[in-house]
């Protein structure tokens, strides 16, 4: 169970970031296998959802503290 420790609002793109890393977090941990932020972040890059840059990195990590925060994330 996912534990919510703010309530924050989310843009439509941000929410869409969200689900997607909720979607790759659960491909993975059917494998028995837990992923890191940085991972996550290959996982989008390989998947051609984000560019392979620092400032991709940074947006993406910055959305998954959040969503962990507003108990979206589990990881």
């Amino acid at each position: 169970m996912l534990r919510r420790y703010k309530s924050l609002t989310f843009m439509p793109n941000t929410r869409l970031m969200i689900q997607r890393a909720n979607e790759i977090i659960t491909e993975y941990d059917r494998l028995g296998l837990r992923l890191t932020v940085r991972q996550i972040y290959y996982q989008f890059v390989s998947r051609g959802l984000i560019a392979n840059n620092n400032r991709e990195y940074q947006n993406l990590r910055n959305v998954i503290d959040k969503g962990r925060l507003a108990g979206l994330i589990g990881i």
